[in-house]
């Protein structure tokens, strides 16, 4: 009966390092998940529009790190790619007004 108790413990000592080993590779990949959002922000706010392809890369990025959780900043990039235009004339009609629009029950404003 001992030797089944050991092989229990052990086997519950692995799965805590299995678990742990995890966790690292999910901390990574949020990492690597909110960096490629990050940078797809970046290019389209200083263009001013996003293609509806685009925002689709946006949305994959935000809902597999809100998958991961903690997803506080990567749910601002989502929502300011998201308002933007489509394309070049309605960016150029957006950028003369400011608008306000209501996600996840946060208001943002677009200047």
């Amino acid at each position: 009966m001992g030797n089944v108790k050991e092989k229990v413990e052990a086997y519950k000592t692995d799965l805590d390092s299995i678990h742990g080993e995890i966790e690292k590779v999910k901390e990574g990949l949020q990492i690597e998940l909110f960096g490629s959002l990050q940078t797809l922000h970046a290019r389209l706010m200083e263009r001013g529009w996003a293609s509806m392809e685009e925002k689709q890369d946006a949305k994959r990025y935000y809902d597999q790190i809100h998958k991961l959780g903690k997803d506080g900043w990567s749910e601002k990039y989502y929502a300011e790619i998201i308002a933007l235009a489509e394309d070049r004339q309605k960016s150029q009609i957006r950028a003369s007004r400011p608008f306000i629009f209501l996600t996840f029950l946060k208001f943002y404003v677009i200047i």
